[in-house]
């Protein structure tokens, strides 16, 4: 049968306006509940600023930021789930076969039908917001705080939501021509793309060695509910003479979206034109889109009730690993992929007896996911291959068994993480069949022997890169062999440049205090006092007398850190990239005392922080042989009180 528009006279598009009228009376109860419900916003407002026990002034910066906040947070989910109802509400004659064919017997064309018809639909949206919009202004222009910027861009805001998401939901009335499945196709179209991704993050992360997800193929964008949260900010600014200024950044997406929702207008009506009266009731409306939607359905069980059968059946029982096998995988895959085609076929169908002469659906189901398995075993798309350049490489992130290196660009650790990250690759074989012992899946830590997780976020120049590898370590090689993954590890977790980062603030940040916890005491410290013990920090650090990091059991016991934990006030100033003004913050460290930082515990025994009846009490005897205790010792429990001057 071919695919042909149905005939018909040829005239002119045009706007019914008796169509109009009672579209709107039909459904007043929609926008009037509506309309009914957001007037308690002005009101609310309009109560708070008659109340004599109303505590402050209201500013036109916070109305500013009110209106903005409603705009960014409020309209894209109110928007969201209104404009689906508006949209079941002027198509619903679409999914009956009398009502449609009564429709299409009007003198109406319908290219006039489906203009009313939209336009009935926005004016049910919009209504809403006029009735508050005005009300609010109204009230704002009574007290005399009418921020007009503000007002403009949130009409502008609710005026791109409603464009959108209303296009969306008739494109999804289109679509299909059941009353239930519209709402379902329209939540499944706008976060399908997020739940895909992460459906394809979960399973090629199965498979892929090291692959942990990243933003090369991110689809955020596909789904415009996320994207709204994702990229709209609301900013607001102290400036020097106490007031506020707020900006709302990311109206650009919502009018991009408002464009996109034009096109799907346009393709409504192609697909309006198309329809037959006697596709009423059926789940897909359009022949051509039936087996996209049968074999779609297969795919997304494969995904889903798939890697869940195998983790049920195979992985808990006759496997171990951290990642999958590829090929009892694929069966249990192949397994639910023909039952959501089935599942797929019985709704289309409306009948149970789809079983009859489906072999080639079969078929057809069990190549696709056979090559979805074998591409991503294979890993054709490199995802896990790839390796950063350092030229591209902002910063760089390592994480390993709680400890931590941060690596900006121009940093010769840089290389160093990269040739890490080739190293564990080089060794993929032996880890996998580590990461397939049931023993070794959730960690060990022995004396010649441990498994910990490693992981490695890149901040590229276009997108983020992360790998998580679960690998052993094998002391001989963490000693003895500084061009093994395990040797790199130590020499870049263990080195001075990290130990000294872990004890310095952000680059132009100042020193600003230091506080000392000693034997359940507290002292501050300034000036020469506390120059003197961050001076003797770094020393320490350079030296690798901080607590350092080890994998393996008996070496983490050999660390003593005694009853002292001194922390680090840094102050510095950044440069908001919004309103580019410098702003002030403040970072802290806490670096707790062992007995091996002899360079800090003489430090504190100088300044009289601690005293040598306390440092004869913390430190063994052999430790106590690296400090130098002046022959008038102060006397245990004395501290000088010294009083913090911002410098």
């Amino acid at each position: 049968m071919s695919w042909e528009v149905p005939s018909m006279p040829s005239k002119k598009l045009s706007f019914n306006i008796t169509l109009f009228r009672k579209n709107l009376a039909r459904f007043w109860p929609l926008w009037g509940g509506v309309s009914l419900l957001s007037a308690l916003m002005p009101l609310t407002l309009l109560m708070s600023f008659l109340n004599p026990y109303f505590v402050g002034d209201v500013t036109t910066a916070d109305i500013t930021q009110a209106l903005y906040t409603v705009a960014a947070g409020l309209m894209p989910v109110a928007s969201l789930f209104y404009a689906v109802l508006a949209a079941m509400a002027v198509w619903s004659w679409l999914y009956t076969a009398r009502s449609a064919g009564f429709m299409h017997t009007l003198p109406m064309d319908r290219g006039t039908i489906f203009l009313t018809s939209a336009a009935s639909g926005l004016a049910i949206l919009l209504i809403p917001y006029v009735v508050t919009g005005g009300l609010t202004c109204l009230v704002l222009l009574c007290f005399g705080v009418f921020p007009p910027l503000a007002v403009l861009q949130t009409i502008s805001a609710a005026l791109g939501y409603t464009l959108f998401y209303f296009a969306s939901a008739t494109f999804a009335a289109m679509v299909t021509s059941n009353l239930f499945a519209m709402p379902v196709f329209y939540f499944i179209g706008h976060f399908f793309a997020v739940i895909l991704q992460t459906l394809l993050e979960w399973f090629a992360g199965s498979l892929i060695f090291g692959y942990a997800g990243s933003d090369e193929l991110s689809l955020t964008f596909l789904s415009p509910t996320v994207a709204f949260y994702r990229y709209m900010e609301i900013n607001s600014t102290h400036l020097e003479d106490g007031s506020r200024e707020i900006a709302f950044h990311g109206l650009w997406i919502i009018w991009a979206y408002a464009a996109v929702g034009l096109v799907l207008l346009a393709l409504s009506f192609w697909l309006y034109r198309l329809r037959h009266s006697e596709s009423a009731g059926e789940v897909v409306a359009y022949r051509p889109l039936k087996p996209i939607f049968r074999y779609g359905v297969a795919l997304c069980f494969a995904l889903t009730l798939g890697m869940m059968l195998y983790e049920i059946i195979w992985n808990s029982n006759l496997s171990a690993g951290l990642y999958s096998e590829v090929v009892p995988l694929s069966v249990c895959m192949i397994l639910a992929g023909l039952m959501g085609y089935y599942a797929a076929s019985m709704l289309l169908a409306k009948s149970h007896k789809v079983f009859k002469g489906s072999g080639r659906g079969v078929a057809v189901t069990a190549a696709l996911v056979i090559v979805l398995c074998a591409g991503v075993y294979f890993d054709i798309l490199g995802l896990g291959s790839r390796v950063p350049d350092a030229a591209d490489v902002q910063w760089v992130y390592l994480h390993i068994d709680g400890e931590a290196v941060s690596v900006e660009a121009g940093d010769p650790r840089v290389e160093e993480i990269i040739a890490l990250q080739r190293a564990v690759m080089d060794s993929e074989d032996e880890v996998r069949a580590f990461n397939g012992r049931s023993d070794w899946r959730y960690g060990h830590s022995g004396e010649e022997t441990s498994v910990s997780t490693l992981h490695i976020d890149y901040d590229l120049k276009g997108g983020t890169l992360t790998r998580s590898y679960h690998i052993p370590l094998f002391r001989e090689r963490w000693d003895r062999e500084p061009n093994s993954y395990e040797g790199r590890i130590n020499r870049l977790i263990n080195s001075p440049e990290t130990a000294l980062a872990q004890v310095e603030g952000p680059k132009d940040g100042a020193l600003v205090h230091i506080s000392v916890w000693a034997d359940s005491s507290a002292t501050d410290t300034d000036g020469p006092m506390k120059d003197a013990i961050y001076a003797a920090i770094r020393a320490d650090a350079a030296a690798g007398r901080l607590p350092g990091y080890s994998p393996f059991y008996d070496e983490r016991k050999q660390t003593v850190y005694l009853d002292a934990v001194i922390n680090l006030e840094f102050r510095y100033t950044w440069t908001n990239a919004y309103t580019g003004e410098q702003e002030v913050d403040y970072l802290y460290r806490d670096v707790q005392v062992t007995t091996a930082m002899t360079a800090t515990l003489q430090a504190l025994l100088d300044t009289g922080i601690l005293s040598a009846e306390q440092l004869q009490t913390m430190l063994p005897e052999e430790a106590l042989g690296a400090i130098t205790i002046p022959e008038a010792a102060q006397p245990a429990g004395s501290f000088d009180s010294v009083v913090f001057v911002m410098p």
